[in-house]
């Protein structure tokens, strides 16, 4: 067992464990991406370039340049032990999208900025967790705004990525770019 390795990772290891001990096929890949420690998530895309190609898009664990620095290097580290030293690896840290929110809220007697700040906790975990191929959905936010207790009323009203206007319920987390929450612009309160 790895050290550290949760029992998630090292079940799902054991079970593909002869794929693993192959060579640059897409289980052994997954397998070598995991339990990295600058990186959050590593999505290894083959044929990029066209044949013998592969790209890695790497979201580190935060986006200082010493973090990110280190997530390239045991990227890179893990690829090579585990591909063909012909295929052509390109390594991509995705460019920041920052996500503000305008949003409506009432809230019952409690103290409001206690409850802003509740909300806000909820949204940005939501926000800064969506993986690449994964959904910002607007029903998914409200939800987790209606739960925060002494809320009465909570709506968004707009969002915006990179400060233009999305007018799209559910906008997708391409791999090329990392959503990150900004803030949110209170009304109603």
């Amino acid at each position: 067992r790895k050290d550290n390795e949760s029992d998630e990772d090292y079940k799902h290891r054991l079970k593909d464990w002869e794929l693993s001990n192959e060579a640059s096929n897409t289980t052994a890949i997954a397998n070598a991406l995991l339990d990295l420690t600058y990186a959050s998530n590593v999505d290894y895309v083959p044929n990029t370039h066209g044949s013998g190609t592969a790209t890695c898009y790497i979201i580190p664990t935060s986006y200082d340049d010493s973090i990110i620095t280190s997530a390239l290097k045991e990227t890179e580290e893990r690829i090579r032990s585990i591909v063909s030293p012909s295929l052509y690896v390109a390594y991509l840290v995705p460019s920041i999208r920052a996500v503000k929110l305008s949003c409506f809220l009432q809230a019952s007697g409690s103290d409001e900025n206690l409850i802003k700040n509740n909300i806000i906790t909820a949204i940005k975990a939501y926000i800064n967790a969506i993986a690449p191929g994964s959904y910002i959905k607007t029903g998914d936010m409200i939800k987790l705004g209606l739960a925060v207790d002494g809320v009465e009323y909570f709506n968004i009203m707009e969002i915006f990525i990179d400060n233009e206007p999305v007018s799209d319920l559910n906008v997708i987390q391409e791999l090329e770019t990392k959503f990150l929450f900004d803030t949110i612009e209170w009304s109603g309160v």
